[in-house]
């Protein structure tokens, strides 16, 4: 019986920020409880690479570190200025060492993760080998949803929330107790201190299809989600996590959602996208345009 939705937005929070890797388990340990549709696997492979690459973006700069100094204008001696010019080649060579090391790297990295061969991707391989596809029924229903313009999902994206909810609604089988997570409004809404309630079409749909008034439980973190269903149909999973590191975990996505929700500006120079708010630290103002100092690689650049 299906009982817990996870949408494909939570699963792509493994390939961002949050290290959210020990949480595989828990979400193995639903069994078939928990629905896994062949649309998300799509979503989360038609994603995972350029969302891991704008991580490793701004967490590793293009550019090496390089020093320079106007040495017409000290008054050092030439012994002085002699070794000075010494350390900063080393730290300049070093610099550019670390720097190519880091680059490929970087390049392993994205091409492991567009191969399937990183650690999140082999963790969630078993769990993506039981998704499944939906039938004619529920993609001719996700097509009318889409078409009035219900939730899930966005008139202008393709389809595709429609189909994993549609798929949702055909498994629930009179379940009086569910569970969805996910960081999409189209799904819940937020209410004070942290409250989520379910979209009224969506409830009305559980409701008609269960023919039963339904509990949902809406959580915006896996954390919080999966130890909630575990905890309440008492399944163990087989590496148990501390209160203390399910803090931890929460913590970090409610991180990643709120950066994600953070205007970025990409540098023309490296191409790293960084939150306005960082660059807001080293902005400046001259001759009626605003100009930003790249945090990653230094390059000063307009808004023009």
């Amino acid at each position: 019986m299906t009982k817990v939705l996870v949408d494909a937005n939570k699963y792509l929070e493994f390939y961002q920020a949050t290290p959210s890797g020990p949480l595989v388990p828990l979400l193995a340990a639903l069994g078939d409880n928990l629905l896994i549709p062949k649309q998300i696997v799509y979503e989360v492979q038609r994603n995972k690479v350029s969302l891991s690459q704008s991580l490793l973006s701004q967490s590793w700069p293009k550019k090496s570190l390089q020093y320079s100094y106007p040495s017409h204008l000290m008054s050092f001696d030439m012994t002085k200025l002699d070794d000075i010019n010494q350390r900063m080649k080393e730290i300049n060579n070093r610099s550019t060492a670390i720097q190519r090391d880091l680059n490929a790297a970087f390049a392993t990295t994205v091409a492991d993760i567009a191969n399937g061969r990183d650690p999140v991707s082999i963790q969630l391989a078993p769990l993506f080998a039981k998704a499944i596809d939906p039938t004619p029924e529920e993609l001719a229903k996700a097509r009318l949803r889409k078409e009035i313009g219900n939730p899930p999902g966005k008139r202008t994206d393709p389809l595709g929330d429609q189909v994993t909810w549609e798929q949702f609604l055909s498994r629930i089988n009179g379940e009086p107790l569910l569970w969805i997570i996910t960081g999409d409004g189209d799904y819940r809404y937020e209410m004070p201190d942290k409250i989520f309630v379910l979209n009224p079409i969506l409830r009305d749909d559980v409701n008609r299809v269960s023919g039963i008034e339904t509990e949902v439980r809406c959580f915006a973190t896996l954390a919080d989600g999966l130890k909630d269903a575990l905890d309440t149909l008492a399944l163990q999973p087989e590496k148990q996590l501390s209160r203390e590191e399910i803090a931890d975990i929460r913590q970090s996505e409610l991180e990643s959602a709120a950066r994600s929700k953070t205007p970025s500006v990409v540098c023309p120079t490296c191409g790293g996208a960084t939150s306005w708010h960082a660059l807001q630290a080293v902005q400046g103002y001259h001759g009626g345009i605003v100009f930003f100092i790249c945090p990653l690689c230094g390059a000063k650049f307009d808004t023009e």
